[in-house]
């Protein structure tokens, strides 16, 4: 867990989670969104992601 910033998209839900600033073996700041919502990304990263173009997958029959 060395990365500075982590970030996992659920397609499934269209919700995302950012986790950012480890220490001692966790991250410490924790932001969730919907797709649509920015994910405002950490320098030296483009300041944000734009969540609207990604993919969902299609609900379960």
């Amino acid at each position: 867990m060395g990365e500075p910033a982590f970030l996992a998209v659920d397609p499934r839900k269209g919700v995302w989670t950012l986790r950012t600033h480890p220490r001692d073996g966790e991250y410490q700041g924790v932001l969730h969104g919907k797709y649509g919502e920015p994910v405002p990304l950490p320098a030296p990263l483009p300041a944000e992601l734009d969540t609207s173009v990604l993919p969902l997958y299609a609900p379960r029959a």
